[in-house]
C-alpha cells in the first residue's frame, strides 16, 4: 500500500478533528451542518443573511433587521427603512457591511475566499495569489508562472481547496491562526500547498482579519488583571482606525499593520478625571499601547499586544464568540499545522 503523502494526512486530519468534535462534552459544540441562512464573517464579526422574499433578514450578534432591495449598478444593495445608517450591498461571495453607522471590514461567505486571495511560505519561499480564475505563482530565481485556476469549498467547517485546471498546482486552506516562521506575523488560514508532488506549507489571507469587527475587551495588563471595577476595551477598525475605552476616558489613534507587525501612533483621549486607582491603571493601559510593535491571537482566542515580543495587554473578544482547537497531530506527523477552527 502506497504512504500518504503529507497533503492527504492533512486532509485525513481535518475529516478526524470534525468526527472527534462530535464526541466532546466539556464544549459548547461549533455548528457543522448547513444554516438556515448564509453565514459570513466581517473581519472577527459573524453575520447571518436570510432570504425572505425580494428583502433580506441580517443577523448580527443579538441584534436583527429587515432590510428591503434598492437600487444598484452591480450586485445586489439592500436598505433599512428605519435607519439610513443600515446597508447590506453583496457581489458575488463577498458583501459590505455598514450596521447602524458603523462600517464593518469585507465581509466573506464563510467557506470561501475573498479574491485577491494570497498565500505564502518560507524554506523555501513561495507564494501564490488567486484573483478572477488565475493563480499566480512565485518562486526566487523563477518568473512569475499564471495558470487557471479556482476554489471550491470542501465543507461546512470552512475549508477551501483551490486546485490550477491541470491539476498541477493544488493548495488547501484551512481556518486558523497560522505564524509567519520568519516574521511570526498571524494570518487567518493555515495553507498546505502542493506543487507538482512537492508539499510546502504555510500561511494565507491578510493579518487584519484577525483584529478587526469586533470589540475586544482587555482582561489584562502587564500580566496585572484589570480592577474588578474597570472595563478596558479595543476596537480596530477598517480603515487603520484604533479607539476604544481606557478606563475612565476613551482613547484613539492610528494603527497600521506592515510586514513585521503593528504600529499603533499617537494616542489622544478625553480629559475625565476619575479615582486614583483607575487614573493610574489607566496610564499603565497607555504607556503600554504606546510602546506595542506587534500582535498574535491565541488558540484559545486571545488577542495578545506585544511589545519586545511579549505580551503587554491581553484581550479577548467580547460577545458570542469561541475558539476551539481540534488537534489529532499525535495521530499524524508532529509537523503538520494544528487545526484552529473559529466559529459563533
Amino acid at each position: 500500500m502506497k504512504p500518504l503523502s503529507k497533503f492527504n494526512k492533512l486532509l485525513l486530519v481535518i475529516a478526524a478533528a470534525l468526527i472527534l468534535s462530535a464526541c466532546s462534552d466539556d464544549v459548547a459544540e461549533p455548528t457543522l451542518a448547513a444554516p438556515e441562512g448564509i453565514q459570513m464573517h466581517c473581519g472577527q464579526q459573524w453575520i447571518t443573511v436570510e432570504y425572505s422574499g425580494e428583502e433580506i433578514v441580517l443577523q448580527l450578534g443579538d441584534n436583527s433587521m429587515a432590510l428591503q432591495p434598492a437600487m444598484s449598478a452591480s450586485g445586489a444593495r439592500f436598505e433599512s427603512a428605519s435607519d439610513d445608517d443600515t446597508v447590506f450591498w453583496s457581489k458575488g461571495n463577498t458583501a459590505q457591511l455598514r450596521w447602524k453607522g458603523q462600517q464593518y471590514p469585507q465581509c466573506v461567505v464563510f467557506g470561501t475566499l475573498a479574491e485577491p486571495f494570497q498565500a505564502r511560505g518560507n524554506e523555501p519561499f513561495w507564494s501564490i495569489t488567486l484573483h478572477h480564475g488565475q493563480l499566480a505563482l512565485l518562486q526566487p530565481g523563477e518568473s512569475e508562472q499564471v495558470i487557471a485556476a479556482n476554489q471550491q469549498s470542501m465543507d461546512t467547517a470552512g475549508q477551501v481547496l483551490i486546485e490550477s485546471d491541470d491539476n498541477s498546482i493544488s493548495a488547501l486552506v484551512v481556518p486558523g491562526v497560522c505564524n509567519d516562521t520568519m516574521t511570526g506575523m498571524p494570518y487567518p488560514y493555515h495553507v498546505a500547498f502542493n506543487l507538482a508532488g512537492r508539499e510546502l506549507k504555510g500561511c494565507g489571507g491578510q493579518p487584519e482579519q484577525l483584529l478587526q469587527g469586533v470589540h475586544w475587551q482587555v482582561v489584562e495588563i502587564l500580566n496585572q488583571p484589570l480592577h474588578a471595577d474597570s472595563s478596558l476595551s479595543l476596537s480596530f477598525s477598517s480603515d487603520e482606525q484604533l479607539s476604544g475605552d481606557a478606563g475612565c476616558n476613551r482613547f484613539g489613534a492610528q494603527y497600521s499593520l506592515t510586514g513585521e507587525g503593528l504600529d499603533v501612533g499617537a494616542l489622544v483621549t478625553t480629559r475625565r478625571a476619575c479615582d486614583q486607582a483607575l487614573m493610574q491603571q489607566e496610564q499603565t493601559f497607555l504607556d503600554a499601547l504606546s510602546q506595542v510593535t506587534g500582535f498574535d491571537v491565541t488558540l484559545d482566542g486571545q488577542l495578545w499586544l506585544l511589545a519586545a515580543e511579549q505580551p503587554v495587554i491581553v484581550a479577548q473578544l467580547h460577545g458570542k464568540h469561541t475558539a476551539r482547537l481540534m488537534s489529532v497531530m499525535a495521530l499524524l506527523d508532529q509537523d503538520l499545522p494544528p487545526l484552529a477552527l473559529v466559529f459563533e
